[in-house]
């Protein structure tokens, strides 16, 4: 793993790990998301904490973005004053 965060970066990386869990190969096997199949599985719990970690850095990124947008606007309406 240090080598993927060494040639990636931290920010790109996640750091929920899937393990390996029979459980997500039945899944897999049946078509069905572990976690409708066996919620309270290792695999289940993890692609949950996957998931989540997924949404808080779009969030980071979303709020990064309207700031900058802003900051931008900001500039434009400073320009037209001069």
């Amino acid at each position: 793993m240090q080598r993927v965060n060494d040639d990636f970066g931290v920010a790109k990386i996640f750091k929920t790990q899937i393990p390996t869990d029979v459980n997500v190969s039945k899944a897999v096997d049946s078509f069905m998301p572990v976690v409708l199949t066996n919620p309270q599985s290792a695999g289940a719990k993890a692609f949950t904490q996957l998931a989540q970690e997924f949404l808080q850095k779009l969030k980071v990124t979303l709020d990064t973005l309207e700031q900058a947008t802003k900051l931008e606007l900001a500039k434009l309406d400073l320009a037209n004053l001069d």
